[in-house]
């Protein structure tokens, strides 16, 4: 990523809310849409993109500020970026996989870019040894490695339970288990993020 893009994104998440949105199914089990559009920054993921969320206000709320595209398909982001669905988004975020080399030069100057090696790098040996972590995963270390934010607050993650038995079986979000994640290892990193910040009230999570 480019510098000058980061301390864009630093300046723009600086002292906010944020709602980070997974793609889970548990969602749909609450009523949180309105919290979720209360913060001051949105950001969801891969195809919540292509699903028309505005279906359900009351669960997942409609405000989307950042996108985070984490699927292993340059072409699908190439796609995205030539239709222009993008162009209301504040940021784009790319983690795990650095496809920049297949974009033309405008649209690599307006994606940040957060690789495996760098999420890493970042935690602790204990998590994610032989399993990929979640772009939900990589996002929040990111925030926390990178933003002077007011507060993280979990939406749509229950760590994998909601799907654990359909595995490979698409939701709501187009979204599924995959078996390079760990149930146990997300589930570990989360609670070892949420325990590090009881009593802040800078990191929340909605079950």
């Amino acid at each position: 990523m480019t510098r000058k893009l980061l301390l864009k994104f630093q300046e723009y998440c600086k002292d906010k809310t944020i709602a980070v949105v997974g793609n889970s199914s548990c969602l749909f089990d609450k009523s949180y849409g309105e919290l979720i559009d209360s913060h001051d920054i949105v950001i969801r993921f891969n195809w919540a993109l292509e699903t028309n969320i505005k279906r359900w206000p009351a669960n997942v709320g409609t405000k989307f500020d950042v996108y985070v595209f984490a699927i292993r398909s340059a072409s699908k982001l190439r796609s995205i970026l030539n239709r222009g669905i993008l162009r209301d988004k504040d940021f784009v975020i790319r983690t795990r996989h650095d496809d920049s080399f297949y974009l033309d030069e405008k649209d690599r100057k307006r994606i940040l870019y957060y690789s495996a090696d760098e999420f890493k790098e970042s935690i602790s040996n204990e998590h994610f040894i032989d399993k990929e972590p979640s772009s939900g995963a990589m996002i929040t270390q990111f925030l926390i490695d990178c933003v002077d934010f007011k507060s993280i607050s979990l939406f749509g993650f229950d760590f994998f339970e909601s799907s654990k038995n359909r595995p490979m079986e698409s939701n709501e979000f187009k979204s599924f288990f995959f078996n390079a994640h760990s149930k146990e290892n997300e589930s570990h990193f989360f609670k070892s993020l949420i325990s590090e910040y009881e009593g802040t009230g800078k990191f929340k999570h909605y079950k």
